[in-house]
């Protein structure tokens, strides 16, 4: 499985990055974010093809496809596990949620995306509507790719 790790930092146009790293999230992992990388890189919004912070959801969606691409597997039909679709850690709040859009964007290019957020049961976004996994375990064993957007305090 490969695991990809988004928190977005407080400085605008400004995104935390962790990732692409391989494993699960329990074992010699950071336990505060499930990386084995400790120190995150700041990606700076502003420069490339991605000039805003509107832009990321896409830059994420193509770093998924890059990361299952190095393990020779195809976005296409990939199950992908987000983590956290609320806009903020331990809130209900999706409103402004990358994670939405990330989700739509994975699912256009035709991967079979699923959620876990301990305080949002279910999402709507664009015409599409889903439910999240019940049961964190299962959904992280059946995923080929785990995508944490929103850093409850559960997943610590």
């Amino acid at each position: 499985m490969t695991l990809l790790c988004v928190a977005q930092t407080r400085i605008p146009g400004m995104w935390s990055v962790r990732g692409p790293v391989d494993g699960r999230l329990t074992g010699d992992s950071d336990p505060v974010m499930g990386c084995a990388d400790k120190n995150p890189r700041a990606v700076d919004c502003n420069t490339g093809p991605y000039n805003n912070v509107s832009d990321m959801p896409r830059y994420w969606m193509e770093k998924v496809q890059d990361a299952l691409n190095e393990a020779s597997k195809s976005l296409k039909g990939s199950r992908v596990l987000v983590l956290g679709v609320a806009y903020k850690k331990d809130i209900d709040d999706v409103r402004e949620s990358p994670a939405l859009d990330i989700i739509e964007l994975l699912r256009h290019k035709g991967a079979d995306v699923g959620y876990h957020d301990p305080v949002v049961p279910s999402i709507r976004h664009n015409g599409f509507a889903m439910m999240g996994a019940l049961d964190l375990d299962a959904a992280l064993a059946a995923a080929d790719c785990v995508v944490v957007v929103t850093d409850h305090s559960c997943y610590e």
